[in-house]
């Protein structure tokens, strides 16, 4: 399973090809100029950021 980090601009788009361009635009955004986590990204739809946190992994795991 690809982290949030993994995928580039063509392989995002073709991962969220059911939604709008313009969101597209907005979780590259919040990922990579912001580097925020997807509960961050306000300006998404709750249902939105739920799948991106439950597809797309933090590129590494907290170690305890």
């Amino acid at each position: 399973m690809p982290s949030r980090y993994d995928l580039d601009r063509d392989a995002l788009v073709l991962h969220l090809q059911d939604e709008p361009r313009y969101r597209i635009d907005q979780v590259w955004d919040g990922l990579h100029r912001q580097l925020a986590a997807p509960q961050e990204l306000t300006a998404l739809p709750k249902a939105l950021r739920a799948r991106l946190d439950a597809e797309l992994p933090p590129a590494l795991a907290p170690v305890a």
